[in-house]
């Protein structure tokens, strides 16, 4: 009889574990010491995300990969809306990983800081995986409020931001009219910031009109190389060789005397 018992009770825990939906618990490290990378799936957020096992015990809501999470709790993602309109959200635990979210203000992939557990679905492991969820779809169908990005962005202050963080940006310096590269925190800051140098001058200097750029007085920048370059000479309307120190500077800049002109002749 207490055979029997026992042989229902499990019975009745096991039927109560499989009717219990695991997407629905919460991760759970477990009592081990182990250090276990392991993904769960948050029910708030609709996100797999990575958590910390210890090596035993713990619950259902523990996946060796992330794609074994989303595939055991799929179509969840869909319930919660479109990610792209969350905000940046770091979570409630202390650690430093550098993740990208989708900025719907800039309509760019940004970094920001995450703290390893919780947060949302607008957490995304490399910038080309954001833009792939999120800036080709607001591209084709821009939402209603949005505002499209203008050079605007340039004219902005540098931000390095609240966060602690130590990542290697550029920004457009409008006063010298050139990209400078600068640290930034990690979260927060504004459109003025640029993964690369190229990047920014695109945004922001090949958009400059030649009435400004030869206008600028030649800058020889604040490294120790001698490369020689050409500047425009707007008092005696001439391109002039310098010497250029290979960075800072302005735009006011050019590789051949040829490329000076063609950009500057037509200055009054």
């Amino acid at each position: 009889m207490k055979t029997t018992a026992i042989i229902l009770l499990f019975f009745g825990a096991t039927l109560t574990l499989q009717q219990e939906n695991p997407c629905k618990l919460p991760y759970e490290t477990g009592p081990c010491k182990a250090s276990f990378t392991k993904y769960y799936y948050d029910w708030d957020s609709k996100q797999c995300l990575e958590f910390t096992y210890g090596g035993c015990e713990g619950n259902a809501n523990n996946f060796e990969t992330i794609d074994e999470c989303e595939a055991a709790c799929p179509g969840e993602e869909q319930e919660s809306g479109d990610p792209c309109e969350l905000p940046p959200e770091t979570g409630p635990c202390k650690a430093s990983f550098s993740k990208y979210y989708y900025n719907k203000q800039t309509n760019r992939c940004e970094t920001f800081i995450y703290g390893g557990c919780q947060g949302n679905a607008n957490n995304f492991e490399t910038q080309e995986e954001c833009e792939q969820k999120c800036l080709h779809k607001k591209e084709d169908v821009p939402p209603a409020d949005f505002e499209a990005p203008t050079d605007d962005a340039c004219t902005l202050p540098k931000d390095s931001g609240p966060c602690k963080a130590s990542f290697r940006k550029w920004f457009f310096d409008t006063r010298k009219k050139v990209c400078r590269m600068f640290v930034y925190g990690g979260c927060d800051g504004n459109a003025n910031r640029f993964d690369t140098k190229e990047q920014c001058q695109q945004r922001c200097v090949a958009t400059l009109p030649a009435s400004v750029i030869c206008r600028l007085p030649y800058a020889m920048g604040s490294c120790r190389s001698n490369i020689k370059r050409f500047f425009y000479d707007f008092e005696t309307k001439q391109c002039k060789a310098f010497t250029y120190t290979g960075c800072e500077g302005n735009a006011n800049n050019f590789a051949t005397a040829y490329a000076c002109y063609e950009k500057c002749s037509s200055v009054q």
